[in-house]
């Protein structure tokens, strides 16, 4: 859809998009996502890319029922 940083920005202001949904795959192959204000994309946020804390997503745990201790 886009082919430059510049194209990505100007559709975020002319559409007025308020958040930015960024989609990952993790190590164990899972999809994981986070979003960040549309305000705070810039070019940088392409350039550089955008740092998080990765060991907080939801994981599914492989048991079946709840967990006993």
């Amino acid at each position: 859809m886009f082919n430059k940083p510049e194209e990505v920005l100007a559709f975020i202001k002319s559409e007025d998009v308020k958040f930015v949904d960024v989609r990952f795959c993790d190590l164990p192959g899972v999809m994981q996502h986070f979003n960040v204000p549309a305000a705070s994309v810039d070019e940088d946020f392409f350039v550089n890319g955008q740092m998080f804390d990765g060991s907080s997503p939801p994981r599914t745990s492989t048991r079946s029922g709840p967990r006993r201790r």
